[in-house]
């Protein structure tokens, strides 16, 4: 089945039967809703209709499995289903290491993972916890935070080094990551993320205390190495959706582009070498028997036989073996009939490669398969650009968003492990689907185009909000309240908005006037000048912004 492996629920007794107590609790986290899902959909999915077109018969275990598969994980690629995942993975880190490549590679890491001073490339998002319980918002919020640290620094450490940016250009080349969390001895605490080989795991069910609960099985045709793994203990990314997919990573998008760009490339080459050497063709008088003037043709044809070889990686030029370039070749041709010798310079047939506009051709559709503007590629590309929205290049706009569709895959290495340690840490929300919707990261960007645009569509945020305080009730008064329109339809995130107001009540408390207390009597505008980014400032990115 694709998606699913099926298990003997007698493999796993013990594993779960072992868990601690918090862990056990969480390990059906929010499967209890996919169950109901599961039984209660009418219509033939596309494994469960597969299953019945096969002539099989549909058990209760093969049924859920089926279902399973068509609402969640057929969603996701598994590389255990693709026997030549490994080897595929070999000939795409062989590409990846091509510096044409490469250095795609490095521009969209740059732009999808970017460092403050304090080496953190994202925070959580608690602009979209919202509709909490009141009396613990507070600590709930608090407790995301605390969390979000400690998994970004200790469980996976990407606060040493380049770990994310290395991780993050891994998933480009190899498509899929995968990492098994490890709790504490108490089950209360995760406090490490391992990676695994992501070719030798796979998702299955299991039937516990009445609830089909996923789990992964590594290495399920090794008997001696087998491993069952409960879900929370897992996190799988995949950059392909489906199990018959075409395209398993972002490197694979650009290997036919590539491959062909090169052959034009070396065909030029080998042209070019060609076309340096100056050859003469002798055609010299011979006698003697048909088999000795072969011999002697023959001998002359390997004397003087040339090989070329392009090093792909290093760029080297050899002829014959030989790195010197031999621009000067005399050619000796027997002629049985012949008289005298003749002596001519030998021409060459065939098209003009020396014109680049084809190797250019192949080049920029490499760039077009990248999805990175040429702007950013061309050297000769100008470095400035007008101010403002309407100043913005579309293909700088589609770049944006493509980048935002990797981060959100991306983003589940932090997001998965954060909603296991809040169900820990509050068992009253364990399972929530509302809360777990509602966490969220932001990642940083120092993508000037993308800012611009932010800043352009705040300043039409903040028009419309002062238009709408200049609206008075009948006692003259506004008629709305500022805080309300603000957190309804401001362009600054929670965060933000909170760093604001203790702000104030710190001058109110201090007997200073606070800052921007009657906002309805002065114009609200963003200088779009600035060079600050859209984090410092607070400004919350609009929904078309984040795939």
């Amino acid at each position: 089945m694709a998606g699913f492996r099926s298990t003997n629920n007698n493999d796993v007794n013990n594993i779960f039967n072992s868990l601690k107590g918090p862990l056990r609790k969480i390990i059906r986290a929010g499967q209890d809703y996919e169950d109901l899902i599961v039984r209660q959909k009418l219509g033939l999915g596309r494994n469960e209709a597969m299953l019945l077109q096969s002539g099989s018969t549909l058990d209760e275990e093969s049924f859920f499995i089926a279902r399973s598969a068509d609402i969640n994980q057929n969603m996701k690629a598994i590389g255990f289903y693709q026997k030549d995942y490994p080897g595929q993975c070999d000939f795409l880190n062989k590409m990846a290491a091509h510096r044409e490549i490469s250095k795609l590679l490095d521009i969209v890491s740059d732009e999808a993972i970017v460092y403050d001073e304090q080496n953190y490339f994202a925070k959580p998002n608690l602009g979209v916890l919202t509709d909490l319980n009141k009396e613990h918002e507070d600590d709930i919020k608090k407790s995301v935070i605390e969390n979000f640290d400690h998994i970004y620094s200790i469980v996976f450490g990407f606060n040493q080094g380049n770990t994310a940016w290395r991780y993050f250009r891994k998933y480009l080349v190899e498509g899929i990551l995968a990492f098994e969390l490890v709790y504490d001895r108490y089950g209360q605490k995760i406090i490490k993320a391992i990676e695994l080989d992501a070719a030798k795991i796979v998702p299955s069910v299991i039937d516990l205390d009445g609830i089909q609960t996923r789990v992964w099985i590594q290495y399920p045709e090794d008997t001696q190495m087998k491993r069952i793994i409960p879900d929370t203990h897992i996190i799988y990314i995949a950059h392909g959706k489906s199990q018959n997919f075409s395209e398993i990573s972002y490197v694979q998008s650009m290997i036919r582009s590539f491959n062909l760009y090169r052959t034009i490339e070396n065909v030029a080459v080998i042209w070019t070498i060609m076309h340096a050497s100056f050859r003469l063709k002798m055609i010299v008088p011979v006698a003697g028997s048909r088999q000795k003037n072969e011999e002697a043709v023959g001998q002359l044809i390997a004397r003087y036989r040339e090989e070329i070889i392009i090093d792909d990686q290093s760029g080297e030029v050899r002829i014959d073996g030989n790195p010197s370039l031999n621009l000067f070749r005399n050619y000796a041709i027997g002629s049985k009939n012949g008289q005298q010798t003749e002596i001519e310079s030998l021409k060459f047939e065939g098209y003009d490669l020396s014109n680049p506009e084809l190797l250019k051709y192949w080049r920029d559709k490499l760039w077009e398969d990248s999805q990175i503007p040429f702007t950013r590629l061309q050297k000769d590309a100008s470095s400035t650009f007008i101010s403002g929205v309407d100043g913005m290049e579309r293909d700088e706009i589609q770049f944006s968003r493509f980048v935002n569709r990797l981060r959100s895959d991306f983003q589940e290495l932090l997001i998965k492990p954060l909603v296991l340690q809040m169900f820990l840490d509050y068992p009253e929300i364990n399972g929530d689907q509302y809360f777990k919707s509602k966490i969220g990261i932001k990642f940083n960007s120092d993508n000037v185009f993308e800012e611009l645009r932010i800043r352009d569509t705040a300043n039409k945020k903040l028009e419309f909000i002062k238009g709408l305080l200049d609206i008075q009730d009948s006692e003259g008064k506004p008629y709305f309240d500022i805080d309300y329109i603000m957190e309804e339809h401001g362009p600054f995130d929670y965060d933000f908005l909170e760093r604001n107001k203790k702000k104030k009540k710190e001058k109110e408390d201090s007997g200073e006037d606070a800052a921007g207390d009657d906002v309805a009597g002065d114009d609200i505008t963003l200088d779009t000048e600035t060079t600050e980014t859209a984090e410092d400032t607070g400004i919350e990115e609009t929904p078309e912004e984040v795939e």
